[in-house]
C-alpha cells in the first residue's frame, strides 16, 4: 500500500481533522475507558486495541498543535499590551521630565535611566523571553528605596501594575521558564511532529488493510485510513520547479517583537 507522507500538510489542516475523530470509522473508536489527563492513559496501552492507540497518537498530536498555535497567537497580542505599557510609561516619564517641580524632573530622570532603554522604548524591541526578564526586573527595581518613592511622587503605580499583569500575561503565553523556543517555533515543532504522527498511524493501518483478518478487520482499517489518504490529497507536494522560482515563500522569518 502506497506510503502517506504527511509534511506538506500545514498546522490548518492537522487542525481540521480533529473534527474527522469524531465522525465515520474514527467516531466508532471509543478512547475513554484509556484517555487520562494531560495526554497520559488511564491504564496500560499495551491492553487496548490498535485502533486506539492510534486515535490518541492523532487526538494528543492535535491538542499539541492546538496549544501551540493559541500560544502564538495570544503570545502576539500580549506582547502588543506589553510594549503599550512600555510606552505610556515613556510618556508618562516624558511628562514629568518638564515639570516645573524640580524633585518631579530628577525622578524622571532616574526612572528613564533606570527603566528604560535607549531613548525609551527601546526595550519593546526585544524578544519575547528578553521582554519577560526585563519587565520583571522593573518591577524588582522599584520595590524598593529610590526607585519606589520616584514612582510614588510621580504616581505611576498604575502603569508600573500594568507592566506586571502585562509581563505575566505575555510569560504565561510564551511559556516563560518551561521552554526556550520562540512561539513560532513551538508551533513548527508541533506541526512536524503531527507530521511524523499521521505517517506513522497511516503505515499501520496499511499494514493492518493488507496484513490482518480477512472482512471487519480490514475494512475497518481501510475505512480509517481513508480520511488521512484525503488529507494528503488536499495538500499535494510542491513541484521542484515551482520551489526553485520562488524559494523566499518557503522561508521562516523569526518574529520581531
Amino acid at each position: 500500500m502506497e506510503h502517506l507522507v504527511f509534511t506538506h500538510v500545514p498546522a490548518a489542516g492537522f487542525s481540521a481533522f480533529d473534527v474527522e475523530l469524531s465522525v465515520g470509522a474514527w467516531g466508532l473508536v471509543d478512547v475513554s475507558g484509556y484517555e487520562g489527563t494531560n495526554q497520559y492513559a488511564l491504564k496500560p496501552l499495551g491492553e487496548a486495541p490498535v485502533v486506539v492507540v492510534l486515535k490518541l497518537r492523532l487526538k494528543w498530536g492535535i491538542a499539541s498543535l492546538a496549544r501551540a498555535i493559541e500560544g502564538a497567537w495570544s503570545a502576539k497580542e500580549c506582547d502588543r499590551k506589553w510594549d503599550g505599557c512600555q510606552k505610556l510609561l515613556n510618556a508618562e516619564l516624558g511628562v514629568a521630565g518638564m515639570s516645573n517641580d524640580v524633585a518631579k524632573r530628577e525622578a524622571a530622570a532616574r526612572l528613564q535611566k533606570l527603566l528604560l532603554i535607549g531613548a525609551g522604548e527601546g526595550q519593546t524591541r526585544l524578544r519575547y523571553q528578553q521582554e519577560v526578564d526585563f519587565g520583571r526586573k522593573q518591577q524588582l527595581l522599584i520595590s524598593q528605596g529610590q526607585a519606589a518613592s520616584d514612582v510614588a511622587l510621580l504616581g505611576l503605580g498604575s502603569v508600573m501594575l500594568d507592566i506586571a499583569q502585562a509581563t505575566d500575561q505575555l510569560a504565561l503565553a510564551i511559556g516563560h521558564g518551561e521552554s526556550a523556543h520562540a512561539p513560532y517555533l513551538r508551533k513548527a515543532k508541533a506541526t512536524m511532529a503531527c507530521a511524523s504522527a499521521f505517517g506513522v498511524v497511516a503505515d499501520m493501518l496499511g499494514f493492518m488493510a493488507e496484513h490482518g483478518s480477512a472482512g471487519a478487520d480490514r475494512e475497518q482499517a481501510l475505512a480509517l485510513r481513508g480520511p488521512l489518504e484525503e488529507l494528503v490529497a488536499r495538500y499535494p507536494a510542491r513541484a521542484a520547479g515551482r520551489l526553485v522560482e520562488a524559494p523566499q515563500a518557503e522561508a521562516v522569518t523569526p518574529p520581531v517583537t
